[in-house]
């Protein structure tokens, strides 16, 4: 199975970036427009409108200021389902500096999945460069933002100036 692995050193504290990714107003601020509340069972749905896109999360384990692991319910992007089945996991740990280390994991891709590299430069993005500097100087890269200025997944990692 493909998997997707990121490590990610924030310079916040675990409870900030424990509430960017369990609170509506900060994932919108480094990822894009979603609805979702910090409750096991609850769905998150996330949206991409400039790419007719959205997926739509179970969350299922949260502990706070540690771990948030969703797994995908349903999907749609370019006419595909892949994400449908899969799980992402994130894990925090207070680092020395007082900040937080993020480890990423989102697995249970088929083998023949045809977006797991596509995905993987998405994470990469919205990861090492978006949820870190909106964590880090209050202003991240979502999507919405990167889309119309011609990023895409599989070409470059965004800019406000690209």
């Amino acid at each position: 199975m493909q998997e997707i692995v990121y490590d990610v050193t924030i310079n916040a504290e675990p409870a900030a970036v424990y509430r960017a990714l369990t609170e509506r107003v900060p994932m919108e601020g480094w990822w894009g427009e979603c609805f979702l509340q910090p409750k096991e069972g609850s769905d998150a749905v996330f949206f991409f409108r400039s790419a007719g896109a959205y997926k739509r999360m179970r969350v299922e384990k949260l502990i706070a200021e540690q771990l948030v692991e969703w797994k995908c319910m349903d999907n749609f992007s370019n006419g595909t389902s892949e994400w449908i089945g899969t799980t992402l996991r994130f894990q925090l740990s207070r680092n020395s500096a007082g900040g937080t280390d993020l480890h990423f994991e989102h697995t249970g891709w088929s083998n023949s999945a045809q977006t797991c590299d596509e995905c993987r430069d998405g994470w990469r993005h919205f990861l090492t460069v978006s949820l870190k500097q909106f964590m880090e100087t209050g202003e991240g890269l979502p999507f919405e933002v990167c889309y119309a200025n011609g990023w895409r997944p599989r070409t470059a990692v965004c800019s406000a100036t690209d």
